[in-house]
């Protein structure tokens, strides 16, 4: 299975062919939107880089391996509980 990493490397080696977004999605068959290759090109030519930017802001908590574990013990638990 092709991930999208290798299209992208794909992508960027037919653009220093010198070759324009819509040429490269027509190499493509198609597979990949033109915009999707627009936005990856746009990428390269301001960060030098394929890779996505990690995101800015405070990092999610809801759904670390403590707190599953700690939602399963609970559910799992033979204490009855009240509803309000």
């Amino acid at each position: 299975m092709v991930k999208s990493h290798d299209i992208r490397d794909i992508v960027i080696s037919h653009y220093k062919n010198g070759k324009k977004a819509p040429e490269i999605a027509t190499l493509l068959a198609n597979k990949v939107h033109r915009s999707t290759i627009d936005r990856w090109l746009h990428r390269y030519k301001q960060s030098g880089s394929i890779c996505v930017k990690p995101k800015s802001g405070r990092p999610t908590t809801g759904r670390t391996e403590k707190r599953i574990y700690l939602v399963k013990q609970r559910l799992d638990s033979n204490i009855s509980r009240r509803s309000l």
